[in-house]
């Protein structure tokens, strides 16, 4: 009967408490990158007309990758997401750039901010991307 009273001992309380913390929400933005003060970036997009600014910020353990360019023989661009990439710091991101950062929703921490190569940017003209070129 000593199984039965241990098996008695345990509380009824249902998963532990590790276990009902929620998990962080993270939100994907793509588009140009218009100011950079301090470790915070403000990200510009535009869909359907409509332009929004979103501010996110960086820390110690946001990752900074640069796009690579596929070869000059390769079928197609890798797809969206994870592709290749190499290192880059936070110093090596500018005002211009088009970028993709993937965040937290609840508090616009970055995880992960990638530099994308003009070349791979849409150029549609609603994205605005591709509008920026230079004068002499």
């Amino acid at each position: 009967m000593a199984f039965g009273g241990a098996v008695m001992a345990q509380t009824s309380t249902g998963p532990s408490a590790a276990n009902t913390a929620s998990r962080p929400r993270f939100q994907t933005l793509s588009g140009k990158l218009t100011k950079i003060d301090g470790k915070a970036l403000t990200i510009t997009t535009t869909a359907e007309g409509q332009t929004k600014e979103t501010v996110v910020t960086c820390n110690d353990a946001t990752r900074i990758l640069k796009t690579t360019q596929p070869a000059a023989g390769a079928a197609e661009a890798p797809k969206r997401g994870r592709g290749p990439g190499t290192p880059a710091k936070f110093e090596d991101l500018e005002v211009g750039q088009q970028v993709m950062a993937l965040y937290n929703a609840e508090d616009n921490i970055a995880r992960l901010v990638r530099i994308v190569p003009e070349a791979a940017a849409p150029s549609s003209p609603a994205s605005g991307a591709g509008a920026a070129g230079t004068t002499k």
